[in-house]
């Protein structure tokens, strides 16, 4: 494509310049000054409830038959159809919007930069390289064009292809032999990463709501954020990371959510997670903590993310924890739940500008991230969280490019001439595990480590079920991660132990016993001992069923508003064990599923025989 030099100052115009706040019309929020509005307090804000837990979350989540309705995909434009000019076609037709829009930006601020009407073309040039470089583009200048006239530029929008879907796979006999490839060593992966994922297993917890909030685990930074929320249309409108960008009083948003971030996570909370005998952390973290990868019209506020990521990974360093960084926020949306930044329409992959900020947030954690100064610390990188593959099929036609691409950049990442010691995680998009097994054949599945994310709080049966009948859900999964296992390293990178009516008595169907839960003086417990019994056998069922294929890394550590959520309150109360390689249930606790679920339907005459069951365990 050739750009004219009067367009390509354009370009260099709109990539450099701050992104346009997406502000509402609404000027006069609570019928009054903006200055009153901000300081009048807000009424409450009602708990949120959890996202993961309403009613149809597990039909919109799980089920791959289904499609969804129009109202998720507002950005349909950009999808082909029959009839229509095909997706490059149309994003170059995108780009001109974009081009004209710029030309017109530059016309009215070029007197303001103090350059006259014109800007020079060869330092236009330069600007433009500069900035696309930082974002992931293409750029290159015809050095043939003739003395004093201007130089041919051409600028490559178009996102990456993928590269081979693994140059490892294609190893000669005698490379895989002496572990060499054109004199560069190869790496002895998984085990080289830090962690041997093939033959440890993987014990670890989310650190949710920490660099990325998720507003029904804590309603106090909910109310902080809403008390001063500004050129809004309702009372409360913050719900999620891109509404605290739209309707937030900058200033304060900024302090609250950086006091946040200094607060969630103290030095005694990492103490705590190595103390309880874990091994991994997985780090839930938004590419709009890149200011250079927020793109147009987004009012995400990037701040100081990134710096309190690296100084997390440097404390994980110090305790011996393992880290997975876990890209969970993407631009447009991979799956419209509030935790992937904005709550709404699934647009992820329906602009090609998305995919090429999403390149650029994951190269800048492959860099940083594959320096010495983290070497056998962060051993994985997640390429995205939860995208809805299984009810959007553009989501899963961008999985198949983007998961090649992102194994290949943490493979050799930009400016190495060697393979680096990084995993690639990606999560199985609701598709199931087995979904996975093929999708990498020979040495370039040994770089990745699969992810999915088994919750047992969605259907309305689940709802209704007792809790025997859910531990007997849940050990349905043992077969499939052992064979999982065979293919990838394959972790339940997120899980809960609680029930999904949380401490109702009519789902308590299980006996108390063996883990007691004493009366002590002076403490008071969250919950009913049954419900607590009940968590404390779910918990010890999971690992089990997990640790048959790579092991586990619960969500999450902290949870304010649902104490059953948190690890660190159910390790305070005990629920939860300090000591996990305990076996109150035996060996293995799904063998006591039947008997139990037999005890449960016959009453107390069968719960003898269930105790005398569970003593031969012990």
């Amino acid at each position: 494509m050739k750009i004219t030099s009067f367009g390509l100052a354009a370009i260099a115009m709109a990539l450099m310049a701050d992104n346009a706040e997406a502000m509402p019309a609404v000027r006069n929020y609570k019928g009054v000054s903006p200055y009153k509005a901000r300081y009048t307090v807000n009424p409450p804000v009602p708990v949120m409830k959890d996202p993961r837990s309403m009613s149809g979350a597990r039909r919109m989540r799980l089920e791959s038959n289904e499609r969804l309705e129009e109202t998720y995909l507002d950005e349909l434009h950009y999808i082909p159809s029959e009839g229509q000019a095909d997706s490059s076609s149309q994003f170059w037709s995108n780009v001109q919007q974009r081009l004209e829009s710029a030309i017109d930006r530059l016309d009215k601020a070029s007197s303001m930069l103090g350059m006259g009407n014109a800007m020079s073309p060869y330092r236009a040039a330069s600007a433009v390289k500069s900035a696309a470089k930082s974002l992931g583009f293409s750029f290159s200048v015809n050095t043939n064009s003739a003395h004093g006239a201007s130089p041919d530029f051409t600028f490559n929008f178009n996102v990456s292809e993928p590269m081979s879907w693994g140059e490892e796979a294609h190893l000669s006999a005698e490379a895989r032999e002496d572990g060499m490839l054109d004199g560069k060593a190869l790496p002895n992966l998984p085990a080289d990463s830090g962690f041997d994922y093939k033959n440890e297993k993987v014990r670890g917890v989310n650190l949710g709501n920490w660099l990325l909030f998720e507003g029904w685990m804590d309603s106090s930074l909910m109310q902080a954020l809403n008390d001063h929320a500004i050129n809004a249309p309702w009372p409360n409108p913050i719900i999620d990371e891109w509404t605290a960008g739209l309707y937030s009083d900058k200033g304060w948003a900024s302090y609250v959510l950086q006091k946040h971030f200094d607060e969630w996570m103290t030095d005694d909370d990492w103490q705590q997670i190595k103390a309880a005998g874990l091994n991994h952390v997985r780090i839930p973290v938004p590419y709009f903590m890149f200011a250079e990868a927020v793109g147009p019209n987004a009012p995400y506020l990037t701040l100081n993310r990134f710096a309190k990521l690296k100084e997390g990974v440097m404390k994980a360093k110090k305790l011996g924890l393992k880290v997975w960084i876990d890209l969970h926020s993407v631009p447009g949306s991979q799956n419209g739940f509030d935790n992937s930044g904005r709550s709404g329409p699934i647009n992820w992959a329906n602009n090609p500008a998305y995919f090429t900020q999403t390149q650029y947030a994951f190269n800048r954690l492959v860099k940083e991230f594959t320096l010495d100064d983290y070497a056998g610390t962060v051993t994985a990188i997640e390429a995205v969280n939860e995208p809805k593959a299984n009810v959007v099929p553009a989501v899963q036609d961008l999985l198949n490019k983007y998961y090649p691409w992102a194994r290949n950049r943490v493979a050799i990442p930009e400016g190495w001439n060697k393979y680096s010691n990084m995993l690639l995680a990606i999560h199985d998009g609701f598709q199931g595990l087995q979904y996975w097994q093929n999708f990498w054949t020979g040495r370039a599945r040994h770089r990745v480590l699969l992810d999915t994310h088994p919750y047992f709080v969605y259907s309305d049966w689940q709802h209704q079920a007792k809790d025997t009948q859910r531990l007997q859900q849940a050990c349905q999964l043992v077969d499939s991660f052992a064979k999982s296992q065979q293919y990838y390293p394959s972790i339940a990178g997120e899980w809960n132990v609680n029930g999904p009516n949380g401490d109702r008595m009519a789902d308590r169907d299980l006996p108390v016993g063996p883990i007691k839960f004493p009366s002590l003086p002076g403490v008071t417990y969250p919950y009913s001992v049954k419900y607590m019994a009940f968590m404390a056998r779910n918990f010890k069922t999971q690992q089990f069923i997990y640790e048959q294929g790579g092991g586990w890394i619960q969500w999450s550590w902290r949870n304010d508003n649902n104490p059953d959520w948190s690890y660190k309150t159910g390790l305070q109360y005990g629920w939860i064990p300090m000591d996990l390689d305990q076996q109150p249930y035996g060996a293995n606790p799904c063998s006591c599923i039947p008997g139990l679920i037999q005890a449960a339907e016959n009453g107390t005459a069968a719960e003898s025989w269930v105790k005398a069951e569970l003593a031969g365990h012990l």
